[in-house]
């Protein structure tokens, strides 16, 4: 439980009190409610992962209790364990505190695209590239499963560069074969079995990664702001 507070106090105090500057010196800098309610959904998402991680680890926060995380993780669609469910809530599940740690961090940074976009467009390309980093899953083995908000990560920093309303659809596609080398060049390098429990293998999902990124670029340019 102390890993649980401790994180969340560092996560609330990162959002809240590193705010951005302003734009001009003749500009006030914001307060700390203007702030808070600049990035409402960074805040809401880092808490509910956080939540969700101090429920399957039994409370211990250290590493995931090998039932809870196979029911909510997700698994390939010819496995016997698949949930439709499971394209929603493997976004949100993560297998030790190492993981965790490390896609909060993300998350954190990247809620400067909140601050620029909005709540309804921010929560609109987590749940989107979200979905399109599972579909990651059909690449892989009937027995492999994925887990982790890495791909959403990818997906938020793809269009913090991309959703301008200036972009040209020529930039558009060379951002989208960007990310697509960027995935292949780290696949072929074979970052893998990084971490176990019991039976359960954590991976990079490269290909995760590029679909997640590639799923926010595409609804960014489809529906405009």
């Amino acid at each position: 439980m102390i890993y649980y507070i401790t994180l969340s106090v560092l996560y609330i105090g990162m959002l809240l009190f590193i705010k951005p500057s302003p734009k001009s010196f003749r500009d006030k800098p914001l307060t700390i409610t203007e702030n808070f309610f600049a990035i409402k959904g960074s805040l809401a998402l880092g808490f509910l992962i956080l939540t969700v991680h101090l429920f399957i680890s039994n409370f211990n926060f250290l590493e995931a209790e090998s039932t809870l995380y196979n029911i909510l993780a997700l698994h390939h669609p010819k496995n016997t364990d698949f949930l439709i469910s499971q394209f929603f809530t493997n976004t949100f599940v993560h297998l030790n505190i190492i993981h965790l740690v490390s896609n909060l961090s993300l998350i954190g940074l990247l809620s400067v695209y909140e601050r620029r976009v909005g709540l309804k467009r921010f929560i609109m390309v987590v749940l989107v590239s979200g979905f399109f980093s599972g579909l990651s899953i059909l690449f892989y083995n009937i027995d492999n499963t994925t887990s982790g908000i890495s791909g959403v990560a990818f997906g938020l920093g793809a269009v913090f560069f991309t959703d301008e309303k200036n972009l040209t659809y020529k930039e558009w596609i060379y951002a989208i074969l960007s990310f697509l080398f960027l995935a292949l060049i780290l696949s072929y390098q074979d970052f893998h079995k990084m971490q176990k429990i019991e039976n359960i293998d954590l991976q990079v999902d490269y290909i995760g990664h590029f679909l997640g990124a590639f799923g926010a670029i595409v609804y960014t340019r489809l529906v405009r702001y």
